[in-house]
């Protein structure tokens, strides 16, 4: 596992284009408080490069949504009081017991791809259980993402995540967190260590894939149709 492996235990990586093998690298040769907590970038970069910003990002492969469930446990509640809710539900969330926390999110992730799916026309490739949260993956065509490409999806993951909030009505996707390619994510395998006592293992809920997005096809003007109730 890789929470588990410090930089000697981790084979040498080959010099190639690949954004999560350079941020690995990058991270390993680092010394981290919590070992557990591992990243990993969202785009891809050449393995000279120095680090991990937009000067040097070379392929924007995926939009992503950073989606926190705090922010989901706080969607009913007066929107002037919203941040507030969201803030005060994280320690009750940190000291929830495996199942308790694992139902929660696994409703979080049904309603994330369920309003997802409606703008984009399908679920995420792949959604990600954060340890408090959701990770939701958009793979785009092999052949997109590059060049001219690169801005184009970054202006394509803020508008898709202004127009999914504005549809839901709440902050259920971080506006923070819209900047694929340098965006960085939790690690499948890893652990989340924000309560040290009670490591949460990020882990893959669902995914195809073999599911692609047309970079194109994130049209904003898309209709969302039915409202998707909450549970």
């Amino acid at each position: 596992m890789i929470h588990e492996a410090g930089p000697e235990h981790v084979p040498h990586l080959p010099p190639a284009t690949h954004g999560a093998a350079y941020r690995l690298r990058r991270l390993l040769q680092q010394p981290h408080k919590k070992t557990s907590d591992w990243y990993v970038t969202t785009g891809t970069f050449p393995a000279h490069a120095p680090n991990a910003e937009r000067p040097n990002l070379f392929r924007a492969g995926c939009v992503v949504l950073d989606c926190d469930l705090a922010d989901y446990q706080a969607a009913t509640v007066d929107p002037a009081h919203f941040d507030v809710a969201a803030k005060a539900a994280k320690p009750v969330l940190h000291a929830l017991d495996a199942d308790a926390l694992h139902a929660l999110i696994d409703q979080h992730a049904a309603f994330v791809n369920a309003w997802s799916a409606s703008l984009a026309g399908q679920p995420p490739t792949v959604t990600v259980s954060s340890g408090y949260g959701v990770h939701a993956y958009f793979w785009l065509h092999d052949d997109q993402g590059y060049g001219a490409d690169v801005e184009t999806a970054r202006q394509v993951n803020k508008a898709f995540v202004e127009r999914l909030n504005a549809a839901v009505g709440f902050r259920l996707a971080d506006p923070q967190a819209s900047d694929c390619g340098t965006r960085i994510l939790r690690i499948p395998g890893t652990h989340n260590t924000k309560n040290p006592a009670i490591p949460r293992q990020v882990r893959i809920l669902n995914g195809d894939v073999n599911r692609r997005f047309d970079l194109y096809g994130f049209d904003p003007r898309h209709a969302f149709g039915q409202r998707v109730a909450f549970p």
